[in-house]
């Protein structure tokens, strides 16, 4: 029973928007050792911070949980019932950068995103599936962290699967699938320390680490997208799925979904002669997932064009091959 009670207080994660969790810490260090949890929970309502985007207030599950995970981060502490902010030079260094209801700056990302990884119930439900070293920092951890595979078992829940090592994680319980699933898994998402594809409902949805964003040079990209692209004799036009790029260079490249668009994007408008899109309906493409209505991880690898269409592959010309493969990717 005990070790149970253990195991609940560990899934303290609950999927919020970081935003509004640095606009709560910046009301604690405004009022350091003043708040008790109802005052802070009622300031942050009347600052629009605990209030949905329609305008509707956060029942109190969630405003719960904002707290608490202020708390169990090490953000600011909850001593004889007034909230302290915490010492933390990561924290310090946050508070510094704030501004106030502004989305997330990269920089805040990433200090947050440093928070996270170094949580030992963070660590230990989540991110140790990806990597073999028990100590490492979120450099080392987008460096030399492995892909893992979602895998659904029915009944039994969803597996996490490192590729490499095989090794799993198990989710097999309503709190864990809160806490890690539609916790953990998507604050690192949204925080930019791992992405996801999905190629197709046999192949699962991957997840994988990713560099800080803009560590890599959009060269670099071009050229690994040109270095998988092989033309025939005689061909002039070539024509790739976004879903081959992602997989070809995404992964080994350790880069996001959202750069390699932004790279091919820049080639559309820099040589509009040499590369052409080509739409796809999003009900072919729905077809292809009975998962479509989950959420949208399969569609994000698409491209959109100005009326909204998808784009599912890319036409690319000889020559643009051949004038940027010569330069290894050509300046972008």
């Amino acid at each position: 029973m005990e070790k149970e009670v253990r195991k609940r207080k560990a899934l303290w994660m609950r999927y919020v928007d970081f935003r509004r969790v640095r606009d709560l810490l910046l009301l604690i260090a405004e009022n350091n050792g003043k708040l008790r949890a109802g005052t802070l929970e009622e300031i942050g309502v009347k600052r629009g911070i605990l209030v949905k985007n329609d305008g509707t207030l956060f029942a109190h599950s969630p405003r719960y949980h904002y707290r608490k995970i202020i708390e169990h981060l090490g953000m600011a502490t909850n001593t004889r019932g007034f909230y302290f902010i915490s010492e933390n030079e990561k924290v310090k260094k946050l508070l510094g950068l704030i501004q106030f209801k502004e989305p997330l700056a990269e920089i805040e990302k990433e200090i947050i995103a440093d928070i996270v990884t170094n949580n030992p119930d963070c660590k230990k439900l989540f991110f140790d599936c990806f990597i073999k070293k028990r100590k490492y920092d979120l450099i080392t951890f987008r460096n030399e962290a492995n892909s893992i595979k979602v895998e659904t078992k029915g009944k039994e829940g969803v597996i996490l699967r490192n590729l490499v090592d095989s090794s799993i994680l198990r989710i097999d319980t309503p709190d864990l699938m809160h806490a890690v699933f539609w916790g953990i898994r998507l604050w690192s998402l949204e925080l930019g320390i791992t992405d996801e594809i999905f190629i197709h409902y046999k192949d699962g949805r991957i997840i994988y680490p990713i560099r800080k964003k803009g560590n890599l040079p959009k060269v670099e990209i071009t050229s690994n997208i040109l270095s998988f692209i092989k033309f025939q004799p005689g061909e002039k036009w070539l024509t790739i799925s976004m879903q081959d790029i992602a997989k070809e260079v995404a992964l080994p490249l350790r880069v996001s979904i959202g750069e390699i668009k932004d790279t091919i994007i820049e080639l559309k408008k820099r040589f509009s002669q040499y590369v052409d899109f080509i739409p796809s309906s999003s009900s072919f493409i729905d077809l292809k997932t009975p998962f479509a209505l989950q959420d949208r991880v399969l569609t994000k690898t698409y491209l959109r064009d100005k009326e909204g269409q998808f784009i599912s592959h890319i036409k690319i010309h000889k020559d643009l091959y051949e004038t940027l493969r010569k330069k290894k990717g050509g300046p972008l």
